[in-house]
């Protein structure tokens, strides 16, 4: 099982949708238990692109 990328600082941005901690929607959220190691993997590679402090990839 995969650890949740939660950092404690649970607060929906109303603009984005997003979770200004870890960058998740509520629906991610929620759903979070019920991935599998390959959905969660995934959404974590997908929460690197929400980060607006993330360095950007070339």
């Amino acid at each position: 099982m995969i650890i949740s990328p939660c950092v404690g600082i649970c607060i929906i941005d109303p603009v984005t949708g997003y979770c200004r901690g870890c960058h998740r929607t509520l629906e991610e959220i929620s759903d979070w238990p019920h991935y599998t190691d390959e959905q969660a993997r995934a959404l974590l590679l997908q929460l690197e692109q929400r980060d607006p402090l993330a360095p950007e990839s070339d």
